[in-house]
């Protein structure tokens, strides 16, 4: 349960935060926009407990990563386009506007887990099922021809290419060792 109340107080923390931004724009004409950002993955991600990072590791370490069921959805968006995004909307007119910042389609984690075993050449097989399912996850992608139109972005960086990206970096970058 403390879960979903969790996940219902991020949901209830982004509308207001959404919420606010709209009003003061209309109050106070701040010249604001609202970027909704959809699941960045990349180089570098120090929480090496997020999924990309995590399984990249396991395998580096010859474990199989325990995963959820991976039928969820999600639009995953490599992170140099989202910088990409945040310069484009920081430079845009848009007053109030809120534009999509994501790849624009949908994957489950089981092809995205199994995407990173195939590109590093594994014969690892992940623990589909091994931890729970998170509860009333929506699905959402983005709506990339909108932010096409609104502010001139749209993703460049493709899953496969992104995730070699990120394979790349974290092998040439190894684990730093917690001090004893």
């Amino acid at each position: 349960m403390s879960g979903l109340r969790s996940a219902l107080g991020i949901w209830a923390a982004k509308w207001a935060s959404a919420d606010y931004t709209r009003m003061f724009h209309a109050l106070y004409e701040l010249p604001v926009a609202i970027a909704r950002v959809f699941m960045v993955y990349g180089p570098g991600q120090e929480d090496e407990t997020k999924l990309v990072p995590y399984t990249i590791r396991c395998i580096e370490r010859g474990e199989a990563p325990r995963i959820t069921s991976g039928k969820r959805e999600i639009d995953w968006i490599f992170v140099s386009d989202v910088v990409e995004g945040f310069f484009k909307l920081a430079s845009s007119k848009l007053g109030g506007s809120t534009v999509d910042l994501g790849s624009g389609s949908a994957i489950t984690i089981m092809t995205l887990v199994d995407t990173i075993c195939e590109l590093m050449d594994t014969p690892i097989r992940p623990q589909y099922g091994a931890l729970p399912d998170r509860p009333l996850e929506p699905l959402r992608v983005a709506r990339t021809q909108e932010s096409l139109r609104l502010i001139g972005w749209s993703p460049k960086v493709d899953l496969r290419e992104g995730l070699q990206q990120t394979i790349h970096w974290y092998r040439t970058h190894p684990r730093k060792k917690a001090n004893a």
